[in-house]
């Protein structure tokens, strides 16, 4: 199963909801074994996690952008 997990920030952006977000997705992907993709925005970068994937950053998170965004994901 793939789950998309939508959050402005990541790391190494600072800030609970970055870190909380970051954790979250690697349990997700460790423990439950899903694919797991982070649709986030500019700054961004890859934890190098194989089991959790960033897609290409947002960098306008408006309604027609956010949904071109999540139709490239499926």
């Amino acid at each position: 199963m793939r789950i998309v997990l939508v959050c402005p920030i990541y790391p190494p952006r600072p800030g609970g909801l970055a870190d909380h977000t970051a954790a979250w997705a690697r349990a997700i992907g460790g423990h439950l074994g899903h694919e797991v993709v982070v649709l986030t925005g500019p700054g961004a970068e890859d934890q190098h996690d194989p089991r959790v994937s960033l897609a290409e950053p947002l960098e306008v998170w408006h309604g027609a952008r956010f949904r071109e965004a999540i139709l490239a994901l499926q």
